[in-house]
């Protein structure tokens, strides 16, 4: 007798083996079953566990409440042997009926799931090989059988990215909803032009073909020409979202443009102000900062320009961009430096260079006083922001006496304020040749102005403001020998300022700014929804006065490509040049303002995405069995146990990987089960985090205040972990956790979950330590590691350097902006999801000028373009290398890892192909390794086609996947684009 429709679901049963099994859930099926006469179990109605406790009768006994149409009896135990050893079984269901317990093992054939019928008392045995079988994978350390029946995806899919509809609670009117469509900015050349644009008005919501369809960021808005009576509401930070269920197809579109109603949203308000300490143990680093730097109630910064005069001797350089500056007491005092490009040294060994710099510790003209010694002189290192710190210079135990020196980044004029009675002293390490008074109509009253000639030919121009109270003729500066320039007397508030010098035309800019200078610069920003514009600037505080009211301030080119026109009306013409980043261009100005269009970044979310894309997302039934079989087999282990290394950065990337796994399940695959099963283990991996119970917790380290690793505290090595106990790399490694948990939290509330609400205060304890926007929560430094200045972040931590900061992997800082954006567009922090936004549009433009080498690129030295990337990149040095090797796949994959949908926004397809065809195209057939799957996927971004047939080959090893990286995302990604480009 033939029965028909049969259902079930999977249950792992054991008796002493079930302490190794996991329990999942998994897809149903529809099969034809011989000779058992029963009806249908209920899709939902079976979901059992069991752990090390359970004995096979509690299983039993669970299954029969689950199932109570059916006399399940626990008397007649099943012992299922090695059961989970064997690789093999594919489902397995115990069903009593007439007093005899059925197993039923599923396997999968050309004719559907056929059924292995056992009646025993004693036990049941288990067929050791199947026809065909489902694709499932079990290791024996965690016996985890995984199934997605990938004969069920017989339908192509498409997930539209084009369209875009939402409504909004706060106005239930939804009418003239913008409709936007993907637009391409790739080329660096276009960086120059920043874009109004437009959105075109539709008169209401729209309705779109009944298809499978979710928006790019993986949000689901369902709208269908017919309604349905199941439609269910659901509420994402702030917008009312519809999905209309349906047993064919849906279709979904993104919430992701702005309503026509305004609003301005402050990019900086703050995340957070509460207390760390409920959730991380307190601790203190036992590295000690140098005598003398003081920071009082602020949080002390750890990667900011000015570390090296925190630390040991506090005499390696500091740049503030123009100028370097360094403590020395060979020169007794703060010296400043520039050199020309003319003095940079290249590597003269390879072409192109492998290196090159700008020598170091060239005292130009150093500040001092007649008092100081190399013996007696002290340095102090205080109101340590940002963007700035104050040095002061004087001389042991007469601290009340000092020379003020303001380091901010991009002052026009190394500025000096003595204060007591310390005689002002210029020294150099070049020697003087000249010094010479000049005479200025544009020179203000009370300011002296001198032009100083060094023995390489090159020119200062020295100012002088003398206090009010004081007439200006009674002070005076005069050459001594050749190494020293003198005061005439000590005046308390005299200020020195030292600009070198430019073309006679243009020295009227200095003469307008002279006599007042920045202390310290703050980022403010908005963003204008109706609009998509963000404006952002730096605002210099400023003291002392000036003819002109502003100061002398220097941009770098992706500030001036960005620039609002307010501020490039105060352009001067003035250039110097900087060693890692190109020419600085001269600003008369107290604040720099800039621009950014965030139309396509905003649309940017969890689904593939390159800027070359010209269809919808599309998958064909192929490609999804591909998808789900890559699946299948990577879920196959304990993904707790995976994440838990005793690498902060390792268990960042493990996590992730399994986050784009179901990601892929939820809005690709769409296997529901499986979705729910995944993310159970994820919560669990996340809960080892959460509740500081991983191989090196972490801990909120008071001394310095920010969330660190115990890595370096529990061994002693500093460098452990790359060094994240002493700050290094937080950026790169906390990048994974906060996309991991937005991915977990966005899957989780599509489901009705609120585990991103109930998590939100750990994972923005990781933002706040990075990322922190605001001086209002005082349990986090400001902006830790991205610079707004420089337009990257810096990696390097609690570490002197002789070249400055440095920054090894350009991807790993905009993954981390990434994260941040999904998290805030999750938890519903609009000024979140829009600051990470605003970072990757700056990033864009300065990785593509700095990192990044457009053939046309004419910011970087000319020969060292054909490298096509920075390698480490330093504030006084690049170096074509990393810190783990110099292989070519190392140097270019470190700047592409992880290969993420914001992959394309940044590096572009253009560039990408660019440095593919004249880097990486000669070592690839013959790469092996997790560089082979980097670069492979990184391929997709141009050319998609050849990035998954490599991945969907017969022969894949799965040796080339880094380990943060998954066959499943790849296949995605991969196919993704190739079939929507």
């Amino acid at each position: 007798m033939k029965v028909t429709g049969l259902l079930f679901t999977a249950v792992l049963l054991g008796g002493t083996n079930a302490a190794k099994t996991i329990t999942r859930t998994v897809k149903v099926y529809e099969t034809k079953v011989e000779n058992i006469q029963c009806g249908t179990i209920p899709s939902s109605s079976l979901d059992v566990w069991s752990d090390e406790s359970t004995s096979t009768e509690q299983l039993l006994t669970r299954v029969s409440a689950t199932l109570p149409s059916y006399d399940l009896n626990p008397a007649e135990a099943i012992s299922y042997g090695s059961f989970s050893e064997n690789p093999t079984v594919a489902l397995v269901t115990p069903i009593t009926t007439g007093g005899t317990t059925l197993v039923l093992v599923g396997s999968v054939d050309n004719s559907g799931l056929s059924a292995t019928i056992s009646s025993s008392s004693d036990g049941a045995k288990l067929p050791t090989t199947q026809s065909n079988p489902m694709y499932t994978s079990s290791l024996p350390s965690s016996s985890l059988s995984v199934t997605i029946d990938i004969n069920t995806l017989t339908e192509d899919v498409t997930i539209s990215e084009s369209s875009f509809v939402a409504s909004f609670t706060d106005d239930p009117d939804p009418t003239n909803l913008p409709v936007y469509t993907l637009d391409d900015d790739d080329n660096s050349s276009d960086y120059s032009d920043f874009e109004t644009e437009t959105a075109t008005g539709v008169s209401s919501i729209q309705t779109y073909p009944v298809s499978s369809s979710v928006g790019s960021d993986g949000y689901y808005n369902a709208s269908s020409a017919a309604s349905s009576a199941s439609s269910v509401a659901s509420r994402r930070h702030g917008n009312l979202v519809t999905e209309s269920s349906s047993s064919s197809a849906v279709s979904t579109s993104l919430d992701a443009a702005a309503t026509t109603k305004t609003s301005t949203i402050n990019l900086f308000n703050a995340v957070a102000t509460t207390s760390p300490a409920k959730m991380f143990k307190s601790g203190k680093l036992a590295v000690s900062v140098a005598r003398g730097v003081k920071n009082y109630d602020v949080p002390y910064q750890t990667n900011k320009f000015y570390t090296n005069l925190m630390l040991d001797d506090q005499d390696d350089s500091v740049w503030t961009y123009p100028y370097a500056f360094f403590y020395s007491k060979t020169y007794k005092g703060l010296a400043i430096s520039y050199r020309t490009k003319s003095e940079w040294y290249f590597d003269s060994s390879t072409t192109p260079p492998s290196y090159f710099y700008g020598p170091i510790d060239v005292a130009s003209i150093a500040f001092s006083a007649s008092s100081f010694t190399s013996s007696n002189i002290r340095i102090g290192v205080n109101d340590m922001y940002q963007l700035s710190a104050n040095a002061k210079l004087y001389e042991h135990g007469k601290s009340t006496e000092y020379i003020e020196v303001p380091l901010v980044e991009g002052m026009g004029f190394a500025t000096a304020i003595y204060h007591g009675s310390l005689k002002p002293v210029l020294t150099t390490g070049v020697y003087f040749s000249k010094l010479i008074s000049v005479t200025s109509k544009s020179v203000p009253s009370g300011v002296l102005k001198y032009e100083a000639t060094l023995n390489d030919n090159s020119k200062w121009l020295i100012y002088v403001t003398v206090p009010d109270k004081y007439k200006t003729s009674s002070f005076n500066l005069k050459l001594s020998g050749n190494s020293k320039i003198v005061g005439n007397k000590a005046i308390s508030g005299l200020i020195i300022q030292i600009a070198v010098e430019p073309s006679s035309k243009l020295q009227v800019y200095y003469d307008e700014a002279a006599g007042m200078y920045p202390v310290s610069a703050a980022v403010s920003g908005t963003f204008v929804t109706s609009t998509d514009i963000a404006t952002w600037k730096i605002t210099y505080t400023t003291k002392g006065k000036s003819s002109s009211g502003k100061t002398m301030l220097f941009a770098l080119i992706h500030h001036v490509n960005s620039m609002a026109s307010v501020t490039k009306s105060a352009a001067t013409g003035i250039t110097l040049y900087s060693v890692s980043k190109g020419a600085l261009y001269g600003f008369l100005a107290n604040e720099l303002v800039m621009q950014e269009n965030l139309k396509t970044v905003s649309k940017i979310g969890f689904l593939p995405w390159s800027s070359s894309m010209t269809k919808s997302l599309s998958y064909t039934s192929a490609q999804l069995k591909k998808i789900a079989k890559a699946a299948n087999s990577e879920l196959s282990v304990d993904i707790p146990t995976a994440a838990n290394t005793d690498s902060t950065y390792y268990a960042g990337k493990i996590l992730d990987k399994y986050a784009y796994i179901l990601l892929v399940l939820e809005t690709i695959v769409k296997d529901k089960a499986l979705t729910k099963s995944t993310l159970a283990e994820m919560k669990k991996a996340f809960a080892v985090f959460t509740k500081n119970k991983q191989y090196y917790p972490l801990m909120y380290e008071t001394k310095f205040k920010g969330v660190t690793s115990t890595a370096s505290t529990t061994s002693g090595d500093s460098g452990a972990d790359f060094g994240s106990s002493y700050y290094n790399d937080h950026h790169f490694h906390y990048g994974y956790f906060v996309h991991a948990a937005a991915a977990v939290g966005y899957v989780d509330a599509r489901l009705g979950g609120t585990w991103a609400k109930d998590n939100k205060d750990w994972v923005n304890a990781l933002i706040r330590d990075v990322a922190n926007p605001s001086s209002k929560d005082t349990y986090f430094p400001v902006s830790r590691m991205f610079d707004w200045y420089q337009g990257h972040s810096w990696a390097a931590g609690l570490f002197t350097s002789g070249d400055g900061r440095n920054e090894e992997s350009s991807s790993e800082d905009y993954n981390f902006a990434y994260g941040m954006k999904l998290w805030g567009s999750v938890t519903g922090d609009k000024s979140m999801e829009n600051r990470g936004n605003l970072m990757l549009a700056i990033m864009k433009r300065s990785f593509n000028e700095y990192f990044l080498y457009w053939d046309n690129n004419s910011v970087e030295p000319k020969s060292y373009i054909p490298n096509k990337v920075s390698g480490i990149l330093y504030e006084n040095k690049i170096a074509y290398s990393t810190f783990f090797g110099t292989n070519t796949e190392y140097i270019h994959g470190i700047h592409m890892l992880p290969i993420t949908p914001v992959s394309s926004l940044i590096r572009g397809w253009k560039y990408t192909k660019q440095e593919w065809k004249e880097k990486l195209a000669s070592i690839i057939k013959k790469l092996t390794g997790g560089y082979a799957g980097i670069l492979r996927l990184n391929q997709a971004l141009f050319d998609p086609s050849s990035s998954y047939s490599f991945f969907s080959s017969s022969s894949f090893s799965s040796d080339d996947l880094d380990d943060g990286q998954s066959l499943t995302w790849a296949l995605a990604f991969s196919a993704g684009l190739m079939n929507s480009t």
